[in-house]
């Protein structure tokens, strides 16, 4: 995962985001779970960005990485994040490696930078049919996600005008 908190602590023992704490927050988590990238010595991560402002792109790689660390030398799972400038636009792309997943237990979504609990965050609740959820916190996604898979996370709409009355 990913923390945007430069005075955030990496001390977190469970992948989720409903109870992740204010110190770790906002949270970018395309694969969060208990990940290797030591074994495979083709293991990478790294970033890039490209474009021009406003319209830069933020792309964070880990390519051939284990998951679940018992994949040996096979990589199991690859995939980057991608943050748009300007449009606060999240990407989470992916490519299946030949390792199979051992045990996972992973949670995939972003977690917002203040508060816990419903609402504080947008986790899948499946790979295979996939769907979003801000009350149900999911941190047992088991399966990977196909190659060129992409999840997007988009910002709503600005508010415009002057709001009614108690709204």
């Amino acid at each position: 995962m990913i923390s945007l908190n430069v005075a955030g602590t990496r001390n977190l023992t469970t992948n989720n985001l409903s109870t992740a704490n204010a110190t770790s927050r906002p949270i970018i988590a395309p694969l969060w779970d208990d990940l290797d990238g030591a074994t495979p010595t083709t293991s990478v991560v790294a970033y890039e960005v490209t474009g021009t402002a406003p319209n830069r792109v933020l792309t964070v790689e880990w390519r051939n990485w284990e998951w679940n660390y018992v994949s040996g030398t096979v990589p199991v799972i690859s995939f980057q994040v991608k943050l748009y400038e300007t449009t606060n636009v999240i990407e989470f792309v992916y490519r299946e490696e030949a390792g199979a997943v051992n045990n996972g237990s992973a949670t995939i979504g972003i977690g917002a930078a203040t508060g816990s609990g419903a609402g504080s965050y947008l986790n899948l609740t499946s790979v295979a049919t996939p769907a979003v959820s801000s009350s149900t916190s999911m941190t047992t996604i088991n399966t990977k996600p196909i190659t060129g898979q992409i999840y997007t996370f988009s910002p709503p709409s600005p508010c415009t005008g002057t709001p009614g009355a108690g709204t």
